[in-house]
């Protein structure tokens, strides 16, 4: 008797289910250019706005929110020295010690903007990078990150003062916490803080992802009998 070996993914492909793809899922480059555009996504000349990089993901992005003395700054010569925009956060923490990896950051500077993902939508978040003033040697200033799905923070670096180097930073989020998202809004968070002009500069902070759609459970049925009836006749 012949025998038939068939696995999960055999049978997902019966199904015809969609599969993920990579996408750009929010961003904002501070700047009064569109340099999103290019990237299918919209552009709001306010500051206070994120850009919603893909508009038929089914995903909807918030507009900067501010806590604690977290703010954007505009072109004054200094802060955008080797940056990409003349617009960049300034997020203002003087008097505030780094905390940990892994601290709470509850009471420091922050800026922070949201995502939403609809029920039927599936979303794997990848990484979110952004850009930032070089941080190095053992002084006062430090910028730190963290999501509303762990709310301890997940990176955090300390340096010397403002300096023309320039970081390109990206923290992985491709860990088991980040991966199957839907109907749920999650939360980026940026904080900073520093001994004296605790301040730190950033710029063109971008959520990576990929997204899929759930198909409804009637449709996903009927393409799983279909799937099976398909290797019984193959058998």
């Amino acid at each position: 008797m012949n025998k038939t070996i068939f696995s999960f993914t055999a049978i997902v492909c019966a199904m015809g289910l969609p599969t993920a793809s990579a996408a750009l899922i929010a961003g904002s480059d501070f700047s009064d250019s569109a340099k999103f555009n290019a990237a299918g996504g919209t552009y709001d000349n306010a500051a206070t706005s994120t850009d919603d990089l893909n508009l038929t993901d089914n995903i909807t992005v918030s507009g900067w929110t501010f806590a604690n003395g977290g703010s954007f700054q505009g072109f004054d010569g200094n802060a955008q020295a080797g940056m990409p925009n003349d617009n960049v956060t300034k997020i203002n923490g003087d008097g505030q010690l780094q905390p940990a990896l892994g601290a709470s950051p509850a009471g420091f500077a922050s800026v922070s903007f949201s995502i939403t993902i609809p029920g039927g939508t599936a979303l794997d978040l990848s990484s979110v990078d952004w850009v930032s003033r070089q941080a190095t040697g053992s002084a006062a200033r430090w910028l730190a990150f963290s999501t509303s799905l762990d709310t301890t923070l997940i990176y955090s670096e300390q340096g010397q003062g403002r300096n023309d180097g320039i970081d390109t930073v990206s923290v992985d989020l491709t860990g088991a916490l980040y991966q199957g998202l839907t109907d749920q809004t999650v939360t980026f968070n940026w904080f900073a803080g520093g001994n004296g002009s605790g301040d730190m500069d950033f710029d063109t902070p971008t959520v990576n992802g990929n997204v899929s759609a759930i198909p409804e459970p009637s449709t996903a049925l009927l393409g799983l009998l279909g799937g099976l009836a398909l290797l019984r006749r193959r058998r």
